[in-house]
């Protein structure tokens, strides 16, 4: 099956805007998240973890009895997107592209390396797969870059490897590749799926599913992902379930108002 690639997707859809009032929820929370020092678990530190103490005359073997004061844990990361563009995904995109855009925004506002591609399988005879970047490691993000379609069926697996590509020559202390998906794989099995998210994994970087809307079938979520997929049946909640999903990266968690 032939892969191919293109900068620019010519649609009528409109811009897609963030909404002002979750822009500046985010953006507190991420002035947060960088400013403030992070009280963690520590075999040493200035304060005794009671918790710890406790199982540890329990009979527990537990080394972290203190908290330690550490700076916070922004910057140094590449986070890839890979977006689901197949026609299933019509209803779905606009949710979709304003939880990428949030995500995108927060890891540039904590100094994270970030890059965004969709994929799409043009189904009949003469199929291909369609990858369509849309934020490369270089660029700064604008909006405008996800003017796209959604047509076509689901290249799952494909968008695996491609993830594994992009990520391959970028230097960073930690990867993590978010796989966007709201069908079962045409192209491919789940099974085949998961062998290839494992052979990635086993590079050292972390392949998460993201399962968007109630339609897709959480079961086929975990043969593809194993227990590395978050499923997001309420599409309108999609946005902060990403942000928290990026977010627990470095163990921050958050509550938002909806």
């Amino acid at each position: 099956m032939k892969v191919k690639t293109a900068k620019f997707v010519k649609t009528s859809q409109r811009k897609i805007e963030v909404p002002e009032h979750l822009i500046k929820e985010v953006t507190m929370i991420l002035e947060r998240i960088k400013t403030e020092d992070a009280f963690v678990e520590s075999e040493w530190g200035e304060s005794v973890n009671l918790r710890n103490y406790v199982r540890y005359f329990c009979g527990e073997s537990v080394s972290n009895l203190y908290y330690e004061t550490k700076p916070a844990d922004t910057g140094g990361r590449a986070i890839l997107l890979a977006v689901d563009l197949s026609g299933s995904m019509k209803t779905k995109i606009r949710e979709t592209i304003i939880a990428s855009q949030i995500l995108i925004y927060a890891a540039e506002y904590l100094n994270d390396k970030v890059a965004a591609f969709g994929f799409q399988e043009k189904p009949g005879i003469g199929a291909f797969v369609r990858i369509i970047p849309i934020k490369l490691w270089n660029e700064k993000f604008d909006p405008r870059s996800f003017d796209v379609e959604t047509f076509g069926n689901t290249p799952l697996k494909e968008a695996v490897i491609e993830a594994g590509e992009w990520l391959s020559y970028i230097p960073s202390r930690r990867k993590v590749a978010f796989i966007f998906t709201d069908a079962e794989p045409t192209s491919s099995t789940p099974e085949q799926v998961y062998r290839t998210v494992c052979s990635l994994r086993c590079t050292g970087i972390d392949v998460v599913g993201v399962g968007v809307g109630s339609s897709i079938n959480p079961f086929m979520l975990n043969q593809c992902f194993g227990d590395g997929y978050i499923w997001v049946p309420e599409i309108r909640e999609l946005p902060y379930a990403l942000f928290r999903a990026y977010t627990s990266l470095i163990n921050y968690r958050i509550d938002f108002i909806i």
